[in-house]
């Protein structure tokens, strides 16, 4: 059986006594963010591990001794989890030591040790390995039994679903590490060896995984992240210092919830031998379908360990550099291209419908991050269900398209939203759009080529290119009808009315029934 990361478990010392409470080996602590943070039914829940699981970035190859995932709602932050937790999937576990960040319980400065049994989420109870508890608790002073700060903590539970997932018989040490005092965090992490072993050089005969705790990025996070890649640690230096005290640095916009467990983290990986930290991936709230572009909270996934060498990837999250100028008139899609926006556009519907959560849109696929309008069309035997899109976009096409498939299912007025028995019976189809271009009249409009924005009187609508044709309208019976979409007279087209026009590159599934 292989040990926990940095705390084995034949451990014996003799310290003086600490001051803690008596452990409470009944006492399991309930789930308190389940149906905010993460789903609280457990089909929904393992649905959506499994999702951002499939999903994960290729594992590095080498050693991992600990890894860092983000602790937000799974809907914003949860495939950047999976990205962290697939790098130790696979592994043969007994006990996962998850440092949580103290959000709840001001002034805590220490590190509290959960004195229950277990921590139950909606997969079940995840039992603490109390063995290793009691060792610790002898071993540290400055860890203490305390269910407080835990009791409301979200930086730890939402980290056990993933752990039962991987390995439904680990049992967990979750500790939460209440400030960022250095010194404090360099006891910790080093404290837990067996007597007699060599820290310095671990057996590497035998995988020994895995100390995690959450963190996040707060703002655009650019620099945040590459600061706890440094092989000495945050903290040794303050140009290379990760956490909420970045905030006092002049010029640095940046900081992470979780200062005090990256600390501890670093300490207890280099320990082990840790020679190197490699950022697996990283992404912000903005990126989500069902983020806020103007406000963004940033997560990232690190691997530390020996020996690693960044794997594979699904793709990046895009992002414009900002000031640069987009390109008109973006290379045409190619049938892969289109197919894997249409795939995407369908999970994302499905997951959120499953799980009430929804997939990241990355792509390795450059041509999939540019900036570009689209359209997402529903049908159900034939019939409208349901389109929305974007003219105009400036964030990457995949996310416009899932946006799009979200709102089309959800969000369009003329219909209910989409349930969940309808799936099946859904085909979907994405409309890519060329930039808008103004027209001069409606003679310049050709029906079946060019779809068209109608202005007028503060009022507007418009049609894509397949309308008319599907619909077997001339010209004029087109933008009588678009007249009408914008709720003006039939005839408004004929005077004073503006109009722009766009081509399209349509993809439509192909799915056996």
């Amino acid at each position: 059986m292989t040990s926990c990361g940095w705390l084995a478990a034949s451990i014996s010392f003799a310290t003086p006594a600490c001051v803690s409470i008596a452990a409470d080996t009944d006492q399991v602590r309930p789930p308190a963010v389940a149906g905010s943070f993460y789903p609280a039914d457990a089909p929904k829940l393992r649905a959506v591990i499994q999702a951002y699981l499939s999903k994960a970035t290729t594992r590095a190859d080498g050693t991992p001794l600990a890894i860092v995932a983000p602790h937000a709602g799974y809907t914003f932050s949860g495939q950047v989890a999976a990205d962290a937790f697939a790098q130790v999937a696979g592994q043969v576990v007994d006990t996962v030591v998850i440092l949580g960040t103290n959000h709840t319980v001001p002034g805590f400065n220490g590190v509290a040790l959960y004195p229950g049994r277990g921590f139950q989420t909606p997969l079940g109870v995840a039992a603490v390995d109390t063995d290793l508890a009691d060792a610790l608790i002898r071993l540290d002073r400055d860890v203490v039994r305390d269910d407080e700060p835990h009791l409301r903590e979200h930086s730890i539970e939402v980290q056990v679903p993933f752990v039962q997932h991987l390995w439904p018989k680990a049992r967990l040490l979750p500790l939460v590490v209440g400030a960022p005092d250095l010194g404090v965090c360099e006891r910790l992490g080093p404290r837990p060896r067996v007597p007699g072993s060599r820290p310095e050089a671990p057996d590497r005969g035998q995988q020994r995984p895995v100390s995690l705790r959450g963190r996040r990025r707060r703002g655009k996070g650019r620099r945040t992240i590459p600061g706890s890649r440094a092989a000495d640690g945050p903290g040794r230096d303050p140009g290379g210092r990760t956490g909420e005290s970045q905030a006092r640095i002049p010029g640095l916009v940046t900081s992470a919830c979780g200062e005090a467990p990256i600390l501890a983290a670093v300490e207890a990986a280099r320990a082990l031998g840790a020679t190197q930290a490699v950022v697996v991936s990283r992404a912000t709230s903005a990126d989500s379908l069902l983020g806020e572009p103007g406000r963004a909270v940033g997560y990232g996934a690190v691997v530390f360990g020996r020996d690693l060498k960044k794997g594979g990837s699904n793709g990046p999250v895009p992002s414009t550099p900002g000031g640069a100028a987009v390109p008109v008139g973006p290379p045409a899609l190619t049938p892969a291209e289109g197919a894997e926006l249409v795939t995407f556009a369908r999970e994302s519907i499905a997951q959120y419908l499953q799980t009430g959560t929804v997939p990241l849109a990355r792509t390795a696929n450059p041509r999939l991050q540019y900036p570009q309008g689209a359209f997402v069309t529903l049908r159900q035997k034939g019939d409208l269900r349901g389109c929305i899109g974007h003219l105009v976009s400036q964030e990457p096409l995949l996310r416009t398209v899932g946006a799009a498939a979200l709102s089309a299912a959800l969000q369009d007025p003329r219909f209910p939203p989409v349930g969940p028995s309808e799936l099946p019976s859904l085909d979907v189809e994405v409309s890519v759009l060329s930039p808008l271009r103004a027209v001069a009249g409606v003679a310049e409009i050709v029906t079946g080529r060019d779809g068209v924005v109608l202005e007028k009187d503060g009022r507007s609508a418009v049609f894509l290119p397949e309308v008319a044709s599907d619909e077997g309208w001339t010209r004029d019976e087109m933008l009588g009808h678009l007249c009408e979409k914008a709720r003006l007279p039939t005839e408004c087209w004929r005077r004073g009315a503006r109009f722009q026009v766009f081509q399209s590159q349509k993809f439509s599934e192909v799915r056996a029934r």
